[in-house]
């Protein structure tokens, strides 16, 4: 999955189901504000945290 999808994805969550950027940012192992930044398009994440964030992702949306 692209960052542009993670990013839409994220979105989706915190919108549709009342995700905080502070529960996704604990569940990944990073701070809130690396996920606003992420989610802003103003910072990228590493392959290893796109990986997890995927993996979050994918449990939470059915």
């Amino acid at each position: 999955m692209s960052q542009t999808e993670l990013i839409e994805q994220c979105k989706y969550l915190i919108e549709f189901y009342g995700t905080t950027q502070q529960f996704i940012a604990k569940n990944i192992g990073v701070s809130r504000n690396t996920i606003s930044l992420f989610l802003k398009r103003e910072r990228q994440l590493a392959p290893t945290l796109e990986l997890k964030l995927e993996q979050f992702l994918k449990e939470r949306i059915k």
